[in-house]
């Protein structure tokens, strides 16, 4: 999976390198200071000048060496943070460690992920995957889900951690919920807001950990004797990796069509009738020309190619439909300024909601259909126009030779 991603990223960077700050390459390095967003993708990428934008990178090995202002999405097989991060963080790789203070949120999802002692991350944390070491502070809340969990630290808020193996030897300022197998509370435990706990003794000697606060055994929180991952918070790992992906191929999206989704957020209300008139029939003639062309035995070949083409679209009608939706919103509220990163992340928000809609029996089956017919058809609306446009000067040009 993280191979297959790293791939979609580097198709992203290859196809779009003609329209913002861009490299590629086996070996990336970036010595001066760059005062835009960055998109980079390489077998090995560092990372040695501030960003005074978003950073948005993929590749074997990644070196964060210097302060990227804004947010900081990334996919790798390892990914070093050894500069100050001014905004968010999401991530995915084989390898995470964050040796630098981070201003807003966290999300890591990997095999092995270490936040170094005096880290601060300002806001919330939230990591999953198969071991992780926390010795840093965290001034929000931590929600974590490991088969090896360490930590050392320090938590502001709530803390959330279940897993296969637990170890406990920093302070939690807020309310804690401790599920594994396994729990190891050390000298240097404090918990200063009341716990629910499950393991298989069902009893757990906090001694002097507990500072004005109550540990209570709670069944409703048991994680399956060897099988870490049916977590409490529904398998966080799978539905990291599940967006991971989502997001990956909004992102591809976004930079391949850009054009062709604003053209269409013009028409998706304006013409809203009309387009999902048209998504609807677009939806129902390319089945029934598929079928024609599978009639006949010279048409079989390009009925595979368009057959394969429309299952694709139908896969990606979610992602599609998301980027018309955030473009509109864009246009609506932002007045055409906002940012590829905050148009992405918008992109992705209207995806869960249209993921959860979906799961209203029948009416959000229907209402989803409205949608997405809605953005299709505006699409189709958007490329008629656009051939209209081309037309004309050739016409004009026509009759002035008359």
């Amino acid at each position: 999976m993280k191979k297959l991603l790293l791939s979609w990223l580097c198709v992203i960077v290859i196809c779009q390198g003609y329209a913002m700050h861009i490299k590629y390459g086996d070996t990336i390095t970036i010595n001066q200071p760059v005062y835009e967003d960055v998109y980079v993708a390489a077998g090995t990428v560092v990372i040695n000048a501030p960003i005074h934008g978003d950073l948005i990178a993929g590749g074997g090995t990644i070196t964060i060496n210097d302060t990227i202002d804004n947010d900081i999405l990334s996919a790798g097989g390892t990914i070093i943070f050894n500069g100050y991060v001014g905004d968010d963080i999401r991530c995915m790789g084989g390898r995470l460690h964050l040796l630098k203070s981070v201003a807003g949120d966290v999300v890591l999802s990997g095999g092995k992920l270490l936040i170094n002692k005096g880290v601060i991350v300002g806001g919330s944390l939230l990591m999953s995957g198969g071991s992780a070491t926390i010795s840093g502070t965290v001034r929000q809340n931590i929600q974590a889900a490991f088969d090896s969990f360490v930590f050392n630290g320090l938590v502001g808020k709530n803390v959330d951690f279940r897993g296969n193996k637990l170890q406990i030897n920093g302070l939690i300022n807020g309310k804690s919920i401790l599920a594994a197998n396994q729990i190891e509370l050390g000298p240097n435990a404090r918990f200063y807001g009341d716990v629910s706990y499950w393991n298989p003794d069902e009893k757990l000697d906090f001694k002097h950990t507990l500072k004005n606060a109550k540990a209570a055994f709670d069944p409703s929180l048991q994680v399956d004797t060897g099988r870490w991952h049916y977590l409490g918070f529904a398998s966080s790992l799978a539905v990291l990796w599940y967006l991971g992906a989502a997001l990956v191929l909004i992102v591809l999206a976004e930079y391949l069509f850009d054009r062709t989704f604003r053209q269409a957020a013009t028409l998706v209300v304006d013409q809203a009738g009309k387009s999902i008139g048209y998504g609807l029939l677009f939806f129902v003639a390319v089945p029934v020309s598929i079928a024609l062309f599978f009639a006949t035995l010279i048409g079989i070949p390009l009925g595979i190619i368009v057959l394969m083409a429309y299952l694709t679209v139908l896969v990606l009608s979610h992602v599609i439909t998301s980027l018309v939706a955030s473009q509109w919103l864009n246009r609506q509220y932002g007045l055409g300024s906002w940012k590829k990163s905050k148009l992405i992340m918008a992109s992705l928000g209207i995806f869960i909601l249209l993921k959860v809609i979906l799961s209203i029996p029948f009416l959000g089956w229907l209402v989803n259909l409205v949608i997405v017919c809605q953005a299709f058809g505006s699409i189709v609306l958007a490329g008629n126009k656009k051939k209209k446009m081309v037309d004309t000067p050739a016409i004009i040009t026509s009759m002035a030779g008359l």
